[in-house]
């Protein structure tokens, strides 16, 4: 009931129905890529390099004669499921621990929240960067390494929100019949504190992606000829000047994502905050 309210609420802000209308349009075209694109992204031809738009490559083409249009497409379907597939790993691990720290309490909270607070006295980018140096790069690896510190921010609100839902009567109830501890927290708590962990989800997701294009730029995440929005730019700043729309179409996608995605996350937060008013 209260995730219907929330979304009820949501949806009054034509900006969230258009950002969220922008954001499914550009995941739908992604993973129809395949279908799409009017060109194998990985085909090269010299001759046909840096082409200006046309209709026969929509986005013109860089400077090995691949069409920029069908690498962004696929670029698309890189970004966003390998962002989604951080985030997802990051919410489960961070509001499992989260939930179970909150309703247990006691040496076991205390022991996950201290080992949130040595993770986060890391820096992001410098324990990626050390880990990936020491087991090679790669996507997989970067994932690895930002699941190592993106789940901490689940993890801790998971926690404060099952700490104050664990002393309200229906959990005392449930205690009473006999539940077990498992189902309480699985099936009493986590539904109660889904709608602010969407909030968060959605926030993250924007900032996931640009971790994920950040580190394929510096060569750490996805691997050239690969497309991947933050590859294609690192493959284009060399061109910045004979062919700056090479650098253009993938920052232009990267922006377009990440503020409506941080718009829709904020508009649910904003939500969330009147809701509990």
């Amino acid at each position: 009931m209260q995730f219907k309210l929330l979304l009820k609420k949501l949806f009054k802000r034509k900006l969230t129905i258009v950002c969220l209308a922008v954001f499914l349009v550009i995941a739908v075209a992604g993973i129809l890529s395949p279908v799409i694109a009017p060109h194998d992204p990985l085909e090269q031809n010299l001759e046909m390099k840096f082409l200006m738009p046309s209709w026969e490559y929509p986005m013109g083409t860089d400077n090995l004669g691949r069409c920029i249009f069908s690498r962004v497409l696929f670029a698309t379907r890189t970004s966003l499921g390998f962002a989604l597939l951080c985030t997802v790993l990051a919410a489960i691990i961070g509001i499992t621990l989260g939930l179970i720290a909150g309703y247990c309490g006691g040496p076991l909270d205390m022991l996950i929240m201290r080992a949130c607070d040595v993770l986060y006295a890391f820096p992001g980018l410098v324990l990626v960067m050390a880990i990936v140096g020491f087991i090679g790069v790669g996507i997989g690896n970067v994932i690895i390494a930002m699941l190592l510190q993106q789940w901490l921010w689940y993890a801790r609100v998971a926690r404060n929100l099952a700490a104050s839902e664990r002393v309200r009567s229906y959990v005392s109830a449930a205690r009473v019949c006999g539940t077990s501890n498992v189902k309480i927290i699985f099936k009493h708590l986590l539904p109660n504190i889904i709608p602010q962990m969407i909030a968060i989800f959605t926030v993250d997701f924007g900032h996931t992606i640009l971790s994920i294009s950040g580190y394929s730029f510096l060569g750490l995440g996805v691997q050239v000829p690969n497309a991947e929005w933050g590859a294609m730019i690192s493959e284009g700043r060399n061109f910045i000047n004979t062919g700056p729309f090479l650098m253009f179409w993938p920052g232009i996608m990267i922006l377009v994502v990440v503020v409506a995605v941080n718009i829709i996350g904020d508009n649910m937060r904003d939500a969330l905050d009147r809701q509990s008013q």
